[in-house]
């Protein structure tokens, strides 16, 4: 409870975080179309204090503190869209394939799911999306994913419209 500003405990580490998740959110209003890339986002937020980060130890302390919101700063809201995309798909793909699977395999897409969720909810609140563990984790669901697909269902005809065979395939 230290920390949080709950039932009068200092809530120095919860301020701090809230301005610069009030800083990054500010980044998003001053750059809304362009975006100023995943590099340039401590940047924007440090710009904000008048500071310029000179290396990473000095970068480190300006980094934006909810994953989502950072992602719309780097890309800025039109670049961001295929990112939500992507990321809904890997969540409705996999849930959609468990109801057609037998329970094993189910309980794999299920829990692969389940986990991305909560590890999304974690980074929102003191991390960035430059984790390599989250990477790793989509690789690993994209690779299940794919794996089930392939052994449950059957390939389709390629066609104009068909993403390739283990992809989720948005117009099927």
């Amino acid at each position: 409870m230290w920390g949080t500003g709950l039932l009068g405990t200092a809530s120095h580490s919860v301020d701090e975080r809230q301005d610069h998740f009030d800083d990054t959110i500010q980044a998003i209003a001053d750059h809304p179309w362009m975006g100023s890339s995943l590099g340039g986002v401590t940047e924007s937020v440090a710009s904000y204090m008048g500071i310029k980060p000179q290396n990473f130890e000095e970068t480190k302390r300006y980094e934006g503190q909810s994953v989502f919101a950072e992602v719309v700063v780097a890309s800025g809201i039109p670049g961001s869209i295929p990112f939500f995309c992507f990321m809904a798909i890997y969540l409705a793909a996999p849930l959609q394939l468990a109801r057609t699977v037998p329970p094993f395999q189910s309980a794999w897409l299920r829990a692969l799911v389940l986990a991305l969720v909560f590890e999304w909810a974690i980074l929102q609140f003191n991390q960035n999306i430059l984790r390599l563990y989250l990477w790793v984790h989509i690789a690993v669901l994209a690779t299940v994913f794919a794996a089930v697909r392939r052994q449950y269902c059957e390939p389709e005809e390629p066609g104009p419209f068909v993403a390739g065979y283990g992809a989720p395939n948005l117009f099927a």
